[in-house]
């Protein structure tokens, strides 16, 4: 039959290795000791954001979905201490917008 492992004469399981007890605790200790000796020590987190953001506005300047993205600069500017610049793009419904977006650096 497959899949049936090990039979002895009784018909009861039988493994062909003996596991010496508490054998489970120990191989996950060293289990957990190898992952964790692995991650970096003393690491500590940059500043950021590093250089200047900027917020791309798919809409024409001037109307209320101008002026919240403004204003939400000015805000972050003063929280972050890095410009913030409002950059209107403007036209295909919202694709040149989304394009440039698209395009630009992580």
């Amino acid at each position: 039959m497959i899949g049936s492992g090990f039979r002895s004469s009784t018909g009861s399981s039988a493994s062909a290795l003996s596991i010496p007890p508490g054998w489970r605790a120990r191989a996950g200790a060293v289990l957990l000791a190898a992952c964790l000796g692995g991650l970096p020590v003393g690491v500590h987190a940059q500043n950021y954001p590093a250089r200047p953001i900027k917020l791309i506005v798919p809409y024409p300047a001037g109307g209320i979905t101008d002026i919240l993205p403004r204003i939400m600069g000015e805000w972050l500017t003063g929280k972050w201490g890095q410009p913030v610049i409002v950059d209107n793009r403007p036209g295909a419904a919202g694709n040149i917008g989304a394009e440039a977006a698209f395009k630009a650096l992580a």
